[in-house]
């Protein structure tokens, strides 16, 4: 899941303070990605993530194993990612005014 995690938060490392924010970004999704996959998707979207991701199978060994169509994989994991996405992404802004917060605070 982690490829997939670092497409989403892509943050510059170019000084301490991007590096800083960069793990507590990590340490954000680490927190919400669970809540997520157990809250925003439907069980077989949970399912294949799961098994894609967690358990580094195939989509046609996910398929096999849950007698589903390889389509049918691809396309619940498709889905899940977007969800996932997008549910992220106001992780990242919130995190981003946090931050914007913090910096003028300290300024």
């Amino acid at each position: 899941m982690a490829g997939f995690i670092e497409d989403i938060f892509a943050a510059p490392t170019s000084d301490d303070c991007d590096v800083n924010y960069k793990s507590i970004s990590r340490q954000a999704i680490k927190e919400v990605l669970p809540i997520i996959i157990n809250r925003d998707l439907t069980e077989r979207q949970r399912e294949c993530i799961e098994k894609r991701y967690y358990e580094c199978k195939t989509q046609s060994e996910i398929a096999e194993e849950l007698m589903l169509s390889q389509p049918t994989v691809s396309r619940h994991i498709k889905t899940a990612q977007e969800i996932i996405k997008n549910r992220l992404c106001y992780c990242d802004a919130a995190l981003e005014y946090a931050e914007k917060i913090i910096l003028n605070a300290l300024n």
